[in-house]
């Protein structure tokens, strides 16, 4: 049943990017910058780890097991769900200053320092640091097949010395 979603969402998702794209008016409204990149990021998500896990509930194990695969899967799990939380976070900031002030985009430097600046940061923050924490944290790391991140997510109770 969930397989049958993700596979529907896949087409939904290239539909709707690529209209997006395609519309040079909606793709140049700053409305619409932070749902394209929300859709960019629950994309990448959505065909990089719902499979996998989907896999892994329905063997109890991971059937594709190799430890490249299994930093990018916690990484994209991570990284990228934490990523796409943040420009959510901002598109509900972003929407309240469109909608009370609006004189706030007029300018171009107002644009780039209210607009392009804190949607930058928001979208690399998380991305960067669960690459730090994930991929070039030094914890020792115990790969199991048999666990859902394969034993890479040992960041948690790390301590840097």
């Amino acid at each position: 049943m969930l397989l049958t979603g993700e596979l529907l969402c896949i087409p939904c998702y290239l539909f709707l990017l690529y209209h997006y794209f395609r519309d040079k008016t909606s793709r140049k409204n700053l409305q619409n910058h932070s749902i394209i990149l929300l859709l960019v990021y629950h994309f990448f998500h959505v065909i990089t780890t719902v499979s996998t896990q989907l896999d892994f509930y329905r063997l109890g194990y991971h059937s594709f097991f190799s430890i490249p695969l299994c930093f990018l899967r916690t990484y994209a799990d991570f990284g990228i769900w934490y990523g796409a939380l943040h420009i959510m976070f901002w598109i509900s900031i972003e929407r309240h200053i469109f909608v009370f002030y609006s004189n706030l985009h007029r300018t171009k430097r107002r644009r780039i320092l209210f607009h392009y600046i804190p949607l930058g940061f928001v979208s690399v923050y998380a991305p960067i640091l669960y690459f730090y924490l994930v991929i070039l944290c030094l914890c020792e790391r115990n790969y199991n097949s048999s666990l859902l991140y394969c034993g890479v997510r040992c960041f948690y109770g790390f301590m840097p010395e």
